[in-house]
């Protein structure tokens, strides 16, 4: 669905809500009273957590690196370093920030939309698709590094946009300086960078020449190399650099060769991450390039129809489109070849792909809005009839990419919205981690945090008299006990999944875990959803019966060999703690490796 220049006649929007400017910015003030307090007291998911733990060692003396396991750029722990010096460790600080930090993001955006020549209808209603989208995402997808990086990279696009004809060497290296921040969140932020200045180059030089290009390149280079300056310079300063090496040329060589392994995965995964915006991205895509092209002026462009791409007003506008076109092609490819299949990976180039819509005019939001509806109509009968519901599983059971395109919007479940006025009281550390269990989204999922349960273990192992120093936290999510202890973790592996991605970096964990862990440490938490081989969003599998029993497999493997001493939630949770008893005999067991059992 398009909008034509023509279209500007009032008895044409009459009966055309997409053009109604006062009901997009309606449903946008609506969606954010709803959305923003259950977005604000959301669970931290796992990431959050072990770089919380990260910034916590760092700020008690410790080393990032050694003392917590990472495989990425230090930048998105300094940047908790300072919001946890500002404001406390609680979850919703960082929330906050992470909410300015998106509305920064939709500020820029609609200022490069405008320039563009977007309609004040159209930027409208991308702030409704904004606001229905973001705060609504599971949080899996809030407080990550893809979209913190993506506020100065626009930060840099504005300040690139500011050269005119006329580039100001100023300019250039602050334009670096920001791509530097990006860089440090994640180094994938070079492949964009390197996409906007290629597309706009000559296009801002003084003679529409390359060479003319050269003060504006070495001024990028500049700025982007003083920051990476400083940074190397706290790592050396910490004592943190030796480390900092040994992380990327010891371990993640074997994690690149993982990630590109997961290509064919991706390719089946990504398109359904957020039904229906990403059913969009292939028009995107088209339009992007089409604009890279338009701005070069490919004159076969101006003869496509108007209802699929609308040509710039203006020199101008051309060349913000092509410079937003590149930013988002870029971002979207460096997504999908060299990252992860995770979602929020896929949040930064999902946004773009908003104002690239809104720029041709497409009323894509309305269109969303009516197949959530559907959508959610679908999960709703599903839950109330029998029928639909035999249904349903086998629908999940046979083609399980098929569910994934048919998602339930949160504003469909009345569990959550019933949430929305305790969201504005301020509770005890106790009632905030019950309020966070039950606005999380990923309810008996391996990789999120059942944060009342980890309290109860940490309790327990306080009566015991431990400390962090005391405690193996065993998969992906245990580890916020450690965030309930004092000390220091005795393993600093937060997630034994990463890992455990190849046999050489199996082998290089299980050789710390038996030579530093293990001689140090009383007990051993682990998490019976990650057991039994993560269970999907929202069901239950055996883990969750009061006598649960293991495959027999398990039985004999770290640590499922020692004894058990406790369970949370009154012997029903997921978090089991097993006492090492003997710990010099674990040398003659084979420790569990990828899914759980068997793979050697």
């Amino acid at each position: 669905m398009s909008t034509e220049i023509s279209s500007e006649d009032p008895s044409y929007r009459r009966w055309r809500p997409w053009h109604w400017s006062w009901l997009g910015w309606l449903l946008t003030l609506i969606l954010l009273v709803i959305g923003l307090p259950l977005f604000y007291r959301m669970p931290a998911w796992c990431d959050l957590t072990l770089y919380d733990l990260a910034a916590r060692a760092v700020m008690t003396g410790g080393m990032h690196y050694r003392d917590i396991f990472d495989t990425n750029l230090p930048g998105f722990v300094w940047s908790l370093i300072l919001i946890r010096r500002a404001f406390g460790p609680s979850t919703e600080a960082v929330r906050m920030v992470d909410l300015l930090i998106v509305f920064a993001i939709a500020f820029l955006l609609d200022r490069l939309a405008k320039r563009a020549g977007a309609l004040p209808r159209t930027r409208a209603w991308m702030a409704a698709g904004m606001a229905l989208y973001y705060p609504f995402t599971t949080e899996f997808c809030h407080a990550q590094r893809d979209v913190w990086m993506l506020l100065p990279a626009l930060g840099a696009v504005m300040v690139r946009l500011r050269f005119k004809r006329t580039p100001v060497f100023f300019f250039s290296i602050l334009e670096g300086i920001l791509w530097g921040i990006a860089v440090w969140f994640k180094p994938h932020a070079l492949i964009p960078a390197a996409a906007v200045w290629l597309v706009s180059a000559r296009a801002l030089s003084s003679d529409l020449r390359w060479r003319s290009t050269l003060p504006d390149l070495l001024g990028n280079l500049l700025g982007g190399s003083f920051v990476g300056i400083l940074g190397i310079a706290w790592l050396v300063r910490t004592g943190t650099w030796p480390y900092f090496v040994e992380v990327f040329t010891k371990w993640n060589p074997y994690y690149t060769e993982y990630m590109f392994s997961e290509i064919g995965w991706r390719a089946l995964i990504h398109p359904f991450h957020f039904a229906p915006w990403s059913f969009l991205q292939p028009l995107a895509l088209l339009l992007a390039f089409l604009d890279i092209g338009s701005a070069r002026n490919w004159r076969w462009i101006q003869r496509l129809p108007k209802w699929l791409y609308q040509p710039a007003a203006n020199d101008r506008a051309a060349l913000v489109r092509s410079i937003l076109g590149a930013l988002y092609l870029a971002w979207w490819l460096q997504a999908f070849v060299i990252q992860r299949q995770f979602p929020y990976v896929n949040v930064p180039h999902t946004l773009i792909s908003f104002a690239i819509l809104t720029i041709h005019r497409w009323a894509f939001v309305p269109l969303g809005i009516a197949y959530l509806i559907l959508s959610s109509a679908i999960f709703i009968r599903c839950d109330e009839n029998e029928l639909w519901k035999s249904y349903a599983t086998r629908i999940e059971r046979y083609f399980p990419y098929l569910w994934l395109a048919l998602p339930r919007h949160p504003l469909s479940q009345p569990n959550r919205l019933a949430e929305w006025p305790n969201c504005w009281n301020q509770l005890d550390h106790l009632k905030t981690l019950e309020r966070q269990d039950q606005l999380m989204s990923y309810y008996s999922y391996f990789a999120g945090i059942t944060f009342v349960d980890a309290y109860e273990v940490a309790e327990w192992l306080k009566s015991q008299g431990a400390s962090a120093s005391d405690v193996i936290c065993w998969h992906s999510s245990p580890h916020a006990v450690y965030l309930e202890l004092p000390g220091k973790p005795a393993f600093r592996f937060m997630h034994v999944d990463t890992p455990v991605i190849h046999q050489q970096t199996y082998a290089f964990m299980k050789e710390e875990l038996l030579r530093d862990a293990i001689p140090k440490a009383q007990y051993v938490v682990i998490d019976l959803c990650r057991t039994y081989v993560s269970a999907p969003p929202g069901r239950f599998d055996d883990w969750s019966k009061r006598d649960f029993v293991l495959p027999p497999i398990a039985q004999t493997v770290f640590p499922y060999n020692q004894p058990i001493v406790f369970r949370s939630d009154n012997g029903r949770g997921r978090y089991v703690v097993y006492e090492l008893k003997n710990p010099v005999e674990l040398t003659e067991y084979e420790l569990p490796l990828g899914n759980i059992w068997g793979r050697k």
